[in-house]
């Protein structure tokens, strides 16, 4: 990644920030829900409210999550191009008697853009799984413990099941 690493790291903070509003819209639903059910209508206001101010950073963050990486991976495959590119004419004649230019074209096109952008969307979704679970069973325990507590205990039984039966 190189000197793309600062725009991935910025995207990974804008993902830590942009998360803890995401994870939040989905209890405030609920509030609104629970208060409209009890007809307590400035709670259900005063939670719309909240559920739009919630949604409307989650949205802003997410945007320059979505740009910061997108930023990194277009620069990233820009590098590896060059970098491809460089190398195919570094070779010798005999490469280029050897080697259909169908073969070559694809490295400069589908591989370098596949690679680039498997990397940058790796640390995205790695890092916004890793928090999301984290913060879900945190919400959870909170919540309910006993009800967290079971749901916890039962994962690593779900991921045996799913590991054998596939």
């Amino acid at each position: 990644a190189g000197r793309q690493s600062l725009f991935l790291w910025v995207g990974i903070v804008v993902l830590l920030i942009r998360l803890p509003f995401s994870l939040a819209i989905p209890h405030y639903v609920s509030s609104t829900i629970g208060d409209l059910i009890n007809e307590d209508y400035d709670g259900a206001k005063r939670s719309v409210l909240l559920l739009f101010l919630l949604g409307t950073v989650d949205s802003v963050l997410d945007f320059w999550c979505i740009f910061l990486f997108g930023y990194a991976k277009e620069n990233i495959v820009k590098g590896v191009r060059i970098d491809t590119f460089a190398s195919i004419l570094s070779q010798e004649q005999a490469f280029f008697d050897k080697t259909n230019t169908g073969d070559l074209n694809s490295r400069l096109t589908a591989d370098c853009g596949e690679m680039a952008g498997d990397l940058t969307w790796f640390f995205r979704f790695s890092v916004e799984a890793a928090v999301r679970i984290v913060g879900i069973a945190t919400y959870m325990l909170i919540r309910s413990p006993f009800l967290g507590l079971c749901t916890i205990l039962i994962v690593p039984a779900v991921g045996v099941i799913n590991k054998v039966y596939g």
